[in-house]
């Protein structure tokens, strides 16, 4: 279950043909994103926590998803092993990486621009385009 509390009101959204939630994107407070990973689902909410869209991806495996830009999503994709530009309006891939075996990605982050991957050793960014703009070892 996943809650929003302001000082008048206290919103709540659950989808319990989903199951648990993997991850919640709020970079942008009007368009929450909520990953259900058992399902490779994505729930697109408003402010108050009503589902805008669903996205199922049913012919890949997606293991992390973030908020991108306007209708778009960055999404690793553990099939090719890519992180991709989705936009989620018209279907389609607007960019994506060098397919990259070695990677294991832990946790991902995106902004309109720019999608932060941490693995076990390294914080890879990404650019909009799909290239590697920095890689930051720990």
């Amino acid at each position: 279950m996943f809650y929003k509390t302001t000082p008048t009101k206290t919103y709540q959204y659950q989808n319990l043909a989903l199951g648990a939630i993997s991850s919640v994107s709020i970079y942008n407070p009007l368009e929450l994103v909520v990953f259900y990973k058992d399902f490779n689902t994505v729930i697109i909410l408003d402010n108050t926590l009503n589902e805008i869209e669903k996205l199922h991806f049913l012919n890949e495996t997606i293991s992390l998803v973030a908020k991108a830009g306007k209708n778009q999503l960055w999404l690793y994709n553990t099939d090719n092993q890519q992180l991709e530009l989705y936009d989620y309006q018209t279907k389609s891939i607007l960019a994506k990486t060098q397919s990259q075996s070695v990677l294991l990605p832990l946790d991902l982050k995106g902004t309109a621009n720019l999608a932060w991957i941490k693995t076990n050793d390294h914080l890879l960014v990404y650019n909009n385009y799909g290239t590697m703009v920095k890689s930051f070892p720990f």
